[in-house]
């Protein structure tokens, strides 16, 4: 569905609801402070077109005249690139020639990938609004899954580790970054809008750097019961925060007794970095 048309709906959606599991204060900064795109979360989303909505994607991207992109990859701010900005259609996805070309590398990796290539012959929904309301805490939301038929949800995400392109690092960075909540999110949106329960959650894991590796990821079931555990916190503190009265509090609002952080068990950031939306 139209990007645009998603945002204005009313609705609780992830992207901000997450920030209540750090705290309060941190949801009311991203409440009032809306994502600027950086270029890597624009690739990301250029990837996600041309994967789950190709005939779109080849209709809507435009490559940018070499003349008109910056050493480093950039889109010029020069009069000239700006005016040939201007020109161009509201949903035109601008694109790079290298990046076109990373693109087209990502898509035919998949191809070669038959189970990658089954899972999004399986989850033929793809970008679709999804409205209703929590039957526990009443509280209206939306989510916008990537792909889902029903019973499976699959969520493509772009990823440039600087360690080890793996299954474990990725989930590593997934559970840091509130990606198994996000997919629990989806799962209890496909339920309250369609009535199915999902029972299987995939991660389409694309690596946004040479060789362009492909991996599809699927949930067991700790890792599923831990993704709607976290959606479903997340929808708690939210009610909760409106019962109280919506304070602004920090993520620590009183003194906090701490151990040797090396003696903690948590797995550690391997500072990768997640690109995807």
């Amino acid at each position: 569905m139209p990007n645009n048309e998603y945002r204005k709906a009313e609705g609780l959606n992830w992207s901000l609801a997450k920030h209540m599991l750090t705290s309060p204060r941190q949801y009311l900064h991203a409440l009032d402070n809306p994502v600027v795109p950086t270029p890597a979360m624009a690739f990301g989303t250029a990837v996600h077109s041309a994967v789950l909505e190709p005939d779109d994607f080849d209709e809507l991207h435009v490559v940018v005249p070499d003349d008109f992109v910056t050493a480093s990859g950039a889109l010029s701010t020069a009069k000239a690139a700006k005016e040939w900005k201007a020109q161009q259609a509201e949903n035109a996805i601008l694109l790079t020639a290298p990046q076109l070309a990373a693109i087209e590398a990502i898509k035919a990796n998949i191809r070669k990938h038959s189970d990658a290539t089954a899972a999004l012959e399986l989850c033929d929904q793809r970008e679709i609004g999804l409205y209703w309301t929590d039957g526990q805490t009443g509280i209206d939301c939306k989510c916008c899954p990537d792909a889902y038929n029903g019973f499976r949800v699959l969520d493509v995400k772009t990823w440039a580790p600087r360690g080890k392109f793996s299954a474990d690092a990725f989930m590593r960075e997934a559970v840091n970054r509130g990606y198994l909540g996000q997919l629990g999110f989806y799962a209890l949106g496909i339920l309250g809008a369609t009535g199915h329960k999902v029972e299987c959650m995939q991660f389409l894991v694309v690596q946004s750097v040479a060789p362009f590796d492909v991996m599809l990821l699927e949930l067991d079931v700790d890792a599923m019961a831990f993704a709607y555990e976290q959606a479903r916190e997340v929808l708690d503190k939210v009610s909760d925060w409106i019962e109280a009265g919506r304070p602004n509090e920090g993520a620590e609002p009183s003194v906090v007794l701490c151990n040797l952080p090396w003696a903690k068990t948590d797995a550690a950031d391997d500072g990768s970095d997640l690109e995807g939306l």
